[in-house]
Parts: C-alpha cells; sequence; structure tokens
C-alpha cells in the first residue's frame, strides 16, 4: 500500500506528454532572435520548461530541482534525477587497453562507469602488481584523490612512487571514501616497443611477453638500439647480449690508447648499480672519520692527564733547595732553624769556649 513507484512512473508519463502538447503549440514558442533549440526542439517559455521536468529531481528531499526542463543537483547529489548520493556505491567498468609508455606517459588513470559523485571524499585505491609474463599482486597500496569529469567518467592521478617504478595496478573507486567499487580497472603499463601485452578474462587479467629483440637489464625494458641514457656510447644490442649494455664501435667511443681494453669495453654501471656504489663509498667514509675522532679524543685525553700529574708533582716540591735551612713556623712564633750535626759541634765548641773566658 505504501509503494508509490507506480505513481512515479505515471507522474513522469503525464510531464512528457504536457511538453509534447506545449512544442506543438506554436504560440507558446520563444519566437525571438536569441530562440535556442535543444536537439532540434523549439525552446519553450520559461514559464513552462522551469516548472516541467520528466524525471522527479527529489526537490522535496532537497536532492535538487528542475530547472529548464532537467535536474540541478544540489551539492553531494548527481544523477538524471540527482538520486545518486556518497552513499552510492560506484560502478566501474573494465579495462579495454593497456597504457604504452612508447605513446603515453601512464600517469593517469582515466575509468568510465555511472554513479560517481562531485564528493570531497571522492578517491582512487591502487593495489600494485608486478608484471612479468604474468601479473603478480604484491602487498604495495596507495590511495589518491579522484577528479570528477562527470557521473560516468573519473580520473585517478597515479601516486609518483608508482610512477617511477612503472607499475601496473589494480584500481577501485569510491564516493565516500569507504564504499569502493565491487569491479576494479586493471591498470597495465608496458613499452610496446619490448613488450607485447594484451588484456585477459574481460580485463580482469593480463599477460605480456617480451620481444626476442630486445634487451632486459636491471628489471627494465629496452627496445634493440636503444641507447643507454647516461652514457651514449652504449646500447641494447641483443644479438649480443639481452642482460647488459653493449659498447658501440663508433669512433668518438673507440678504446684511448692509453685505456686497458679490459677496462672500456666494460658496460657502464647503471644508475642502480651507481647509486648502490655510492652509497657504499659514504658508508665507508663515515666508519674511517669516526676512527681518526676516537683516536684523536683518546690521545687529547692522555696529554691533559700527563699535564696534570706534572703541575701536581709541581706543588709537593719544597721552595728552597735542600742545602738551605729551613725555618718552621708553628705555635707563637718562629723556631730556630733546623741544624745539622755538624751545626752542634760547632756550637758547642763555641759555648765551651765562652764558659771559660767568663771563668778568667
Amino acid at each position: 500500500m505504501g509503494d508509490t513507484e507506480w505513481a512515479t512512473s505515471h507522474l513522469e508519463d503525464l510531464t512528457e506528454q504536457c511538453v509534447e502538447s506545449a512544442q506543438r503549440e506554436e504560440a507558446a514558442w520563444n519566437n525571438t532572435d536569441t530562440e535556442q533549440e535543444r536537439d532540434g526542439e523549439p525552446d519553450l517559455p520559461v514559464e513552462i520548461s522551469s516548472g516541467l521536468c520528466e524525471l522527479d529531481c527529489g526537490q522535496d528531499q532537497n536532492r535538487g530541482s528542475c530547472v529548464s526542463g532537467f535536474c540541478e543537483c544540489n551539492t553531494g547529489f548527481t544523477g538524471e534525477s540527482c538520486e545518486v548520493t556518497e552513499a552510492t556505491r560506484p560502478d566501474v567498468l573494465p579495462a579495454t587497453d593497456t597504457c604504452d609508455l612508447v605513446t603515453s606517459s601512464c600517469t593517469d588513470v582515466a575509468i568510465e562507469g555511472d554513479n560517481f559523485v562531485p564528493s570531497l571524499k571522492l578517491k582512487c585505491t591502487f593495489k600494485f602488481a608486478k608484471m612479468d609474463s604474468n601479473l603478480t599482486l604484491t602487498t604495495e597500496e596507495a590511495t589518491a584523490p579522484a577528479e570528477f569529469v562527470d557521473m560516468s567518467h573519473v580520473v585517478c592521478p597515479l601516486p609518483q612512487a608508482a610512477i617511477a617504478k612503472r607499475q601496473s595496478a589494480f584500481v577501485t573507486v569510491s564516493n565516500d571514501g569507504i564504499t569502493e567499487s565491487e569491479q576494479i580497472f586493471l591498470h597495465v603499463v608496458h613499452k610496446s616497443s619490448c613488450q607485447e601485452c594484451q588484456l585477459l578474462n574481460g580485463g580482469k587479467d593480463a599477460r605480456c611477453t617480451f620481444k626476442t629483440d630486445a634487451c632486459i637489464i636491471d628489471g627494465e625494458c629496452y627496445a634493440a638500439l636503444e641507447r643507454y641514457v647516461e652514457d651514449k656510447c652504449y646500447r641494447c644490442d641483443p644479438q649480443l647480449s639481452q642482460s647488459s649494455w653493449t659498447k658501440t664501435s663508433e669512433p668518438r667511443c673507440k678504446v684511448d690508447s692509453g685505456s686497458q681494453k679490459g677496462e672500456t669495453d666494460q658496460a657502464p654501471e647503471t644508475s642502480k648499480t651507481a647509486s648502490d656504489k655510492s652509497g657504499s663509498d659514504n658508508d665507508t667514509l663515515v666508519i674511517v672519520l669516526g676512527i681518526l675522532c676516537g683516536v684523536l679524543a683518546v690521545a687529547t685525553l692522555g696529554a691533559f692527564v700527563i699535564i696534570c700529574r706534572k703541575l701536581s708533582t709541581q706543588k709537593k716540591e719544597p721552595l728552597l733547595p735542600a742545602s738551605e735551612k729551613r725555618f718552621n713556623i708553628s705555635g707563637k712564633g718562629v723556631t730556630a732553624p733546623e741544624s745539622t750535626t755538624a751545626d752542634i759541634l760547632i756550637g758547642s765548641a763555641a759555648a765551651v769556649r765562652l764558659s771559660e773566658a767568663y771563668k778568667e
């Protein structure tokens, strides 16, 4: 009894009939120099078109309003009748093609579907995959705000780390940042110059094969005769090696007369190898500096101890030489100087002579 869906459908039919009737009445048309037509039909007066929409715009629910015969949705709503909200789970159509690095930067993922909402919470979730011959899901994940185009199109910008690694990914979309689409969009990144890739199972899987005239160096794919970006004297030459760079025979790249052929003919270090070596050299330098600082600290401490001991010894030494007479000050006054045995004998003899002289 409470279902009004049947009434809504009849209302839409009545609205459509009303619009058609107004279009047949030429007197109701806008016969002005600025008259515009929509899909070949005359532009109806605002008095008629502003209040007639073939769909219910949800004005009673504050979803939107009828403007010029079409629903104009309020913030947070979208759809022909403003029936789609942030809580609506979006639909994502499967991928129909791969992304070729030869013709594209592959920095963004354009996704088609339905029920996308212009929300601040609209986002994309990436689950990254490794593409060798088969697609293997990794543990790496990331999210990014989605760019709303319309309710059927969004653009998902890839994180910079994924762009640098040229990673493929499984992508889902969410309107509210929580409820993700049930379908996934498979974003496969490859280079057609050295790989052939095709989507499988309706865009849910993919398989790639490396061309026989290509090189795989440090996990990166290079086309035949493609130059090494950091040293143009080296290039990919699959006939000689598919896993390392090959030096060219150009005059400017020939071995110098003073150089050893074994050294100059070696393949150059890749950016990754050079970076690892640089990091190792830096670690060694830090260790050496640490040892030198430790030795210097120990030497400084030792010198300080020696100086302190010398100063302490000097303080304990007497102010007068041992041969000088010494005076001890104690109590109330000055005591007699300390005497040696010879001094005592001399003093005794003098006392005897004085005594004899006194007797006389």
